[in-house]
């Protein structure tokens, strides 16, 4: 089964995923995505330097409200806005083409990201 065939049979509607957004700058926003338009928005960022993909939980799962990524040449900033006293912090770390997938998706399909101690706050 591959990667993409995973995460498309755990896309669940969970509460945190219910009424998710995802918006790109080419295109817009699109509410409650299907799996496909959101593969078609991370083809996106793969394949242009000038696009960048932004998933958003209609409430803040574990303080994280949003996961931002671009690419820049062979590397993929991540943000994660965090919601802390009334206000968003963004954290970033930067990953390749893999990690960049696996974090969007487990986000998408899961409202969740792991490993936010690799994260630094934004300057």
């Amino acid at each position: 089964m591959s990667l993409s065939d995973l995460f498309k049979n755990a896309q669940a509607s969970t509460p945190f995923t219910d009424n998710m957004s995802i918006r790109n700058n080419l295109d817009g926003s699109i509410s409650n995505p299907s799996w496909d338009q959101f593969q078609d928005y991370i083809t996106k960022v793969e394949q242009n330097p000038q696009e960048y993909l932004v998933v958003e939980l209609p409430v803040a799962n574990n303080g994280i409200k949003f996961v931002q990524a671009c690419s820049i040449a062979e590397d993929y900033p991540i943000q994660i806005g965090m919601e802390k006293d009334g206000e968003t912090v963004l954290l970033e770390k930067t990953t390749d083409e893999i990690e960049f997938e696996l974090i969007i998706k487990k986000f998408f399909t899961e409202g969740i990201v792991e490993g936010i101690e690799d994260y630094k706050p934004t300057t």
